[in-house]
Order: structure tokens, then C-alpha cells, then sequence
């Protein structure tokens, strides 16, 4: 069984004072007295500071739904975020399952399925499609353009419908 603890050091703490918020969780007590007898391996990680996930969806959410909004507004087109949204994921999360019978359904992908690996492609040909579509880029955009993702992976999402 695995336990998963958190814990913050104070600076300028000795040894004591760094494990004290350890041994203050129940929950680690309770792990370490269930597990006497037993050899347990510990593994100290840093967490980070937010899930690169959740940053490439607050990303899009928050930086190119607007400029994708704001573009179509200048070209006369008035389109709220929710159907901006829509509208990207219909023509880059479109997909097809085939079902018991082998008849075709297609589907939107939802952005919280989709992997990290996934999710860096989409951001991609999303980038990529305001570029060629509209001549606009959003700020901040390069460091996902240049992201690498696997050759297999651009086969197999690659949809430009």
C-alpha cells in the first residue's frame, strides 16, 4: 500500500522542525504504526506548482478563446466564448467510434480526456489554424508551436477538417 503525504519545511528549521508537520497528520501516524515490522521506502518529490494540463487549459480557456473570439468579431462574425469553444473542438476534437452493429458515430472529444501529449497537439492546430486562417498568433503561443509530440501521435490526431 502506498501513502501519499504533503508536508512544507520552514526555513531555518532543524531536522525536528521539518518532519513536525509529518508527524502533526494523523493519517501518517496511523500509516507508520500500521506498518511496524514492515520495510517502507520513502521517496521525497517536490509538487509542482500546477499541473502543466491545468495550464494549457487555463492557456486556452484564457488566452486563445478570446483571441479566437476577438477575431471573428473584427471580421463581423459575433460569437460567444462557449460557441468559440465549440467551434474548435467540433473541427479538431471531432472523432469516430464504431459501434456493436459497425455503425460509425462521431463524436467531440472532451478537452479533460484528452492527455497531455493530446492536448499539446490540439493547442498546435488550433494556434496553427488562427495563423493561416486569420494571420494572428496569441501571445505566448510559441512555446506550444514548439512543443514536441510524437510522430505517431500528430498521425493520429492530425484533423484538419
Amino acid at each position: 500500500m502506498k501513502g501519499i503525504f504533503k508536508a512544507i519545511p520552514r526555513e531555518n528549521a532543524d531536522f525536528r522542525e521539518i518532519l513536525r508537520p509529518l508527524f502533526k497528520q494523523e493519517d501518517f501516524r496511523k500509516y507508520i504504526l500500521d506498518n511496524v515490522g514492515n520495510e517502507l521506502i520513502f521517496t521525497i518529490d517536490r509538487s509542482a506548482d500546477k499541473n502543466e494540463k491545468i495550464r494549457m487549459y487555463s492557456y486556452f480557456n484564457g488566452v486563445v478563446v478570446p483571441a479566437y473570439v476577438k477575431v471573428k468579431q473584427d471580421i463581423g462574425e459575433l460569437i460567444s466564448k462557449a460557441d468559440a469553444i465549440l467551434e474548435l473542438k467540433i473541427m479538431f476534437l471531432r472523432d469516430v467510434y464504431v459501434d456493436s452493429k459497425g455503425e460509425e458515430h462521431v463524436y467531440v472529444k472532451s478537452q479533460s480526456d484528452l492527455t497531455k501529449p493530446e492536448y499539446v497537439l490540439f493547442l498546435q492546430q488550433v494556434l496553427m489554424y488562427l495563423e493561416v486562417e486569420y494571420g494572428m498568433l496569441p501571445p505566448d503561443s510559441e512555446r506550444y508551436i514548439e512543443a514536441k509530440v510524437s510522430e505517431d501521435l500528430k498521425r493520429v490526431m492530425w484533423t484538419v477538417k
